[in-house]
């Protein structure tokens, strides 16, 4: 039998990762279209148009492509808060299918991500990341890799410029 929490875990991503720089730019990275623009869509894909109204509200929206071209599709939602540079929290209304063939984003909820950012001695910046709303686990899944290869597009992202 399955314990109940091991089925929360399922229904929620949740990644931490440290990056090379301040919470002031990672914050930015999030905040501003023309950086979000450099790094927000999983490996394999890219965004060639952001819309954001980092406000308490303020909306936002991601138009993403399959490099290879096979796919296209928008993300939208609001900021629900904005605390500049340790803490935003985004709702997801809409959501891109682009893993299509996992899950059917369209009978999606609506999901919360929260991001939370902690200075490091060192001048890095510690970054927890949490995806919550899920109530199917593949699409959970689907996003925690599509989280990671984000992620690692906004390490390339901050760490040159």
């Amino acid at each position: 039998m399955t314990a109940l929490t091991d089925v929360e875990d399922l229904l929620q991503v949740h990644i931490t990762r440290v990056f090379d720089a301040t919470p002031e730019e990672i914050f930015a990275a999030f905040t501003e279209p023309e950086q979000l623009v450099q790094w927000w869509g999983p490996a394999g894909f890219f965004s060639d148009k952001v819309e954001a109204d980092p406000t308490a509200g303020g909306a936002f929206s991601v138009n993403m492509r399959a490099e290879d071209g096979s796919y296209e599709g928008v993300m939208s939602g609001r900021f629900i808060e904005i605390a500049a540079p340790t803490r935003l929290v985004l709702e997801i209304t809409k959501h891109c299918n682009g893993a299509a063939h996992l899950f059917d984003a369209t009978k999606m909820p609506p999901t919360t991500i929260t991001v939370e950012l902690r200075a490091l001695a060192d001048g890095r910046t510690e970054l927890t990341l949490t995806q919550t709303g899920f109530t199917d686990p593949v699409a959970a899944d689907a996003h925690r890799g599509g989280w990671s290869g984000s992620l690692e597009k906004l390490s390339t992202s901050v760490e040159t410029n």
